[in-house]
């Protein structure tokens, strides 16, 4: 069921550049995402994220880049505002696919 949703999502206009997905949820993980993220052609860089184990985090990216999924980064919990946003903000000057709605976001 959760499958069918995810896949009813596949829509030209829905192509995040950035997808920052938790290792470990209860309803849907990072790990049971990866194959609907390449069945749908997923373009966007995924940045895992966990407050367990860093081998948690390797492994899923591991797994995406088994899956031709681009992996960007592997951050452990609890965030760091600031890191992600210089993160993006990096991402933003070197990239050039990355779009103007993601530029106005880290104005704020």
């Amino acid at each position: 069921m959760r499958r069918r949703r995810l896949l009813a999502v596949d829509d030209d206009a829905y192509r995040p550049d950035v997808l920052i997905l938790d290792v470990c949820m209860p309803e849907l993980d990072a790990v049971e995402l990866l194959p609907v993220l390449k069945e749908v052609g997923s373009h966007g860089r995924l940045v895992f994220i966990s407050g367990a184990d860093n081998r948690v985090r390797i492994a899923a990216s591991k797994l995406a880049a088994a899956r031709g999924l681009k992996v960007a980064a592997n951050i452990q919990k609890p965030l760091d505002v600031a890191m992600i946003r210089a993160l993006l903000q990096g991402w933003l000057q070197v990239s050039s696919y990355i779009e103007r709605p993601l530029a106005r976001l880290l104005q704020t």
